[in-house]
């Protein structure tokens, strides 16, 4: 399958596991709905024109109405007009059976890990080339919480002094964390992920990277991308880094 079609499936898919709220990818769909476009008039021709402009009752339906689209008539003919641009190391993937071998075939990888990464849709090293990642987060772009502006997307490197579970409604759960930094604090909300209550410990140090909300006159963040921060030279480092779909057993 197009390996554009298939990113702009799991793309449409965070949207929708994410409410709608254009948080897919960094700077919002409609830069990444152009960029997969040029190369495609059919495409372009079923895409909205600003999806950041559509009511959320609008674009539930027309991400639900793409994905069906992407499964059934339309996965023929769009990935027949998009295509990557040819170049040796493609051709020479495209070709060579080698990379159809397992992934276990890879020195140093463990077995056990197999199925593992069959359940993010990776089985061969073909795969595995082709296994991009979802976005990433530019710690060039690092603010203290003082600084943090709402409605854009920004980096805070933060502490995290409490974690508490919030039921929204009978079926709806949420985690709720207090994070700070040397210039102030700030609330994150994470939707339908109770279970980050367990995973951030208080006085760990995290990375939080996502579009800043306003809620009651007070700067959140809403399901922000985060991690981890393993080491101190991260803050350092004006480098983008890459944020892949994970599954339980497997780190970034």
């Amino acid at each position: 399958m197009n390996q554009t079609i298939d990113r702009l499936r799991k793309i449409l898919q965070l949207e929708q596991s994410k409410g709608y709220r254009d948080v897919a990818v960094m700077g919002g769909l409609d830069k990444f709905l152009h960029q997969i476009s040029q190369p495609s008039p059919s495409l372009s021709s079923m895409l909205p024109k600003s999806y950041s402009a559509l009511a959320m009752e609008e674009r539930e339906l027309w991400v639900n109405s793409m994905l069906e689209k992407l499964d059934t008539e339309g996965i023929e003919t769009i990935s027949t007009s998009i295509s990557p641009p040819d170049t040796k190391i493609q051709q020479r993937i495209a070709s060579d059976r080698n990379f159809d071998v397992p992934i276990t075939y890879i020195k140093g990888l463990k077995a056990n890990l197999k199925s593992k990464f069959s359940n993010l849709g990776v089985e061969t090293i073909r795969d595995l080339i082709y296994f991009f990642p979802r976005r990433h987060i530019d710690y060039s772009q690092r603010r203290l919480i003082s600084q943090l502006e709402v409605g854009a997307e920004q980096t805070i490197v933060a502490t995290v002094w409490e974690t508490v579970e919030k039921r929204l409604s009978p079926r709806r759960r949420a985690a709720e964390a207090i994070v700070g930094d040397e210039s102030g604090n700030i609330r994150i909300v994470w939707f339908n992920q109770p279970y980050l209550v367990k995973t951030l410990k208080p006085n760990s140090r995290i990375v939080v990277s996502g579009k800043v909300s306003a809620f009651r006159g007070r700067a959140v963040f809403e399901s922000p991308e985060w991690e981890f921060l393993e080491s101190d030279d991260l803050t350092h480092t004006g480098r983008m880094v890459p944020i892949y779909p994970l599954t339980a057993g497997l780190s970034p």
